[in-house]
Parts: C-alpha cells; sequence; structure tokens
C-alpha cells in the first residue's frame, strides 16, 4: 500500500513537474514571439529609417536641381536681356552714328565747296578783276546818282527861274550838238568804232562776268549758309549723341547695377538654400546616426538576449533530458514494481476469498451509499503487507488502472 502511495505522489509530482515544464516552455515560447516580435519592429524601424534617408537625399537632390534650375532661368533671363539691351542699344548707335556720318559728309561737301569758292574769290583777287569791276560799279553807280541828283536839282529849280531851266536846256543842247557834233566829226573813223565796239564788247563782257560773279556769290552765299546749318545741325547732333552716350552710359551702369543686384540676390538664396540643405542634411544624418546607434545598442542587446535564451534553452534542454531520462527509469522501474504487485496480487488473489463490490451487504459501515454506486469493485484482503492490519481496498473507474486509495 505504501509502495502505491509512493507510486501515487510519484505520479503527481511527475504531473505537477510535468506542466511545470509545459508551463516554462510555454514562457520560453512567449518569449521568443516577443523576441520575434521586436526583431521585426526593428526591422522595420530600420526600413522606416533607410526610408527616411532616402526621402531625405530625394529632397537634397531636388533642392540641388531646383536651384540649378534657379541659376539656370537667371541667367538665361539676364543674358536675354542683356542681349536685347546691347541689340537696342547698338542699333540705336548705328542710327546715331549713320545719321553722323551722313551730316559729316554734308559738313565735308560744303565744306570743299566753301573752300573751292574762297579759292575762286582768291583767283579772282589775284587776277585783279574783281577789283576793276567793283570800281566799274562804283562809277557807274556814282554816276547814275550824280544823274538823279541833277534831275532833282533841275526838277526843284523849275518854278524858280525859266532862265536857269534854258540855261540848262541850252547846255543840254550845247552839250549834244557837241556830241552830234563829235559823232559826226568822228563818226566815220574806224578806229574810233573799233575801239568803241571793243570797249563795248568788254563792259558786256564785264556786265555778263559781273552777272555771273552774283550770281557765283549767292550761290556761295546759299551754300556758305547750308554750311552754318550743317554745322549747326551736326553740333546739334553731337550733343544729342552724346547725351544718348550719357543716358546709354547711365541705362548701362544702373543695368549693371540691377544685375549686380539680381546676382547678389541670387547668392543670397543660392546660400540660404545651401545653409538649409546643410542644416538639412545635418538634421538628418544626426537622426540616422542616433537610429543606427539605437539601432547597435538594440541589436546588441538583442544578441545578448539570444545567446542568453540560448544557454537558457541549452540548459533547460538538458534539464529536460535528464528529467525525461529520470522519468523514463521511474517509469521503467515503476512497471517492474506494478509487475511485481500485479504479480503478487496475482497470487493473494488465488489464495483469499474474493466478494462481489456490488453486494449491498458486502460494503463496509464506513461507506455511504453514493459512495458504493461510484466504486468499481471491493476486494477484501486478508493482510496486504506484513505488519499492517486488515485494510478494504477501494479502486475507482475513473482513476487509472494502476492507481489505488486504501481506506481503513
Amino acid at each position: 500500500m505504501a509502495e502505491g502511495l509512493r507510486i501515487a505522489r510519484a505520479a503527481e509530482t511527475h504531473e505537477s513537474r510535468r506542466q511545470d515544464e509545459f508551463q516554462k516552455a510555454l514562457t520560453y515560447l512567449r518569449d521568443c514571439y516577443t523576441q520575434e516580435l521586436d526583431v521585426a519592429r526593428a526591422q522595420v524601424t530600420n526600413e522606416a529609417n533607410e526610408a527616411l534617408h532616402g526621402e531625405a537625399e530625394k529632397n537634397a537632390l531636388s533642392w540641388e536641381d531646383r536651384t540649378r534650375e534657379l541659376e539656370r532661368q537667371l541667367a538665361l533671363k539676364w543674358e536675354q536681356r542683356e542681349a536685347l539691351l546691347v541689340r537696342n542699344k547698338d542699333s540705336e548707335l548705328l542710327v546715331a552714328r549713320r545719321l553722323h556720318e551722313e551730316v559729316l559728309f554734308r559738313s565735308q561737301k560744303d565744306a570743299e565747296r566753301v573752300l573751292e569758292v574762297r579759292r575762286r574769290e582768291d583767283h579772282l583777287r589775284h587776277d585783279g578783276l574783281m577789283p576793276s569791276l567793283r570800281e566799274v560799279l562804283r562809277i557807274l553807280k556814282r554816276n547814275h546818282q550824280e544823274e538823279i541828283l541833277l534831275v532833282r536839282e533841275a526838277a526843284r529849280d523849275d518854278g524858280n527861274s525859266k532862265g536857269s531851266v534854258q540855261e540848262a536846256l541850252r547846255a543840254a543842247l550845247r552839250d549834244l550838238s557837241f556830241r552830234e557834233s563829235a559823232n559826226s566829226v568822228c563818226g566815220n573813223c574806224p578806229i574810233l568804232e573799233k575801239e568803241k565796239q571793243d570797249l563795248l564788247e568788254a563792259l558786256r563782257e564785264r556786265e555778263r562776268d559781273l552777272k555771273e560773279e552774283v550770281q557765283r556769290r549767292q550761290v556761295w552765299e546759299e551754300e556758305h549758309r547750308c554750311l552754318l546749318e550743317s554745322e549747326e545741325m551736326a553740333r546739334e547732333l553731337q550733343e544729342s549723341i552724346l547725351t544718348e552716350q550719357n543716358r546709354y552710359e547711365q541705362t548701362l551702369l544702373s543695368e549693371r547695377g540691377r544685375r549686380q543686384n539680381i546676382e547678389q540676390l541670387a547668392q543670397d538664396q543660392f546660400m540660404t538654400l545651401s545653409q538649409e540643405r546643410t542644416q538639412g542634411k545635418r538634421c538628418w544624418l544626426r537622426q540616422v546616426e542616433e537610429a543606427r546607434s539605437c539601432f547597435e545598442t538594440e541589436k546588441l542587446q538583442l544578441l545578448e538576449q539570444e545567446a542568453t535564451l540560448f544557454r537558457e534553452r541549452s540548459v533547460q534542454d538538458l534539464t529536460l533530458s535528464q528529467a525525461y531520462a529520470e522519468l523514463e527509469r521511474q517509469r521503467t522501474q515503476l512497471q517492474i514494481e506494478q509487475r511485481a504487485v500485479e504479480l503478487q496480487q496475482s497470487t493473494l488473489r488465488k489464495k483469499n476469498n474474493v466478494r462481489d463490490i456490488w453486494d449491498s451487504d458486502s460494503v463496509p459501515d464506513g461507506v455511504s451509499v453514493k459512495r458504493k454506486r461510484s466504486l468499481a469493485y471491493y476486494v477484501y484482503y486478508g493482510a496486504l503487507t506484513p505488519g499492517h492490519p486488515l485494510k478494504y481496498v477501494y479502486a475507482s473507474p475513473s482513476l487509472r488502472p494502476n492507481l489505488f486509495y486504501a481506506a481503513d
């Protein structure tokens, strides 16, 4: 009986130990699941960090592309504007230069004409024709004025004295008669006629030369006036060219200042973008380094935990193998003992009388009716072991066949 109790306790201990091992294995599996979950989370975190790093690189590349595009657009815009300004100013300068060249050409032509006129005047002065013509004109003008004065005096003195008029008429008649007599006397002289014809021809030649000279003088005066106008126009054009040049220089200076301002603004924007990009890169790199350091730390911790769990698992496997070996040994021993008990019981069963447990008279008084119904069988043994009193042994059908309970 004591051996059966010991076996039952051993079975209970084995069952509790098995439950403990099961709980330990379940805890180990739960820890492994948690560990795998942490590893998966760390992997997802690493993937997120890599995606974040890739996004940061893409943003940096996009910033660089936008900066280069902005610089290219500014350079292209400035080149187009500069080319347009230079083309406009070049066209204006070409037009002004062409006008200046035309005015200068006309001025040179006028100057050449004036020089030619002056050269001719000098030539005429050297020839002595002009002084003689001027002298003839002066004499003719003086004679004409004298005749006019004489006519006026004669008209003025007409009412004063008739005698003076008659005297004048007589003088005129005498002069006329003198001229007629001279003409009548010298009218048939061929030398005088020739001289007269020569003088008339020379006078007509001088009159023609004088008219031509007067016309040339008018032409010279007109050309001189045109020359003065051309010089005035050239001076005005030169002043306008200087004004336009000054305005162009001022515009060029203002455009250069504006270009410098635009370049300074673009450089400031580029520096700002570079600083922002550098700061963003540093921030991302710092975050990546922190995440990497955290990942390395967690990785080391996971490696240490994995090594610890591996050692614990090895120890648990060794303990389980030892426990299973011990249980196997105990089971073998229990089977041997059970076999011995069965042999002993079979030997005792042959020696003792067996009564049916379903007989109500055969059930002891200490067992209730309900308990009586739950019993599988009731055996009465004279003596189980040496030194023990008689006992009733009850076996429950819900228990294992090799487990027994003893009752007084």
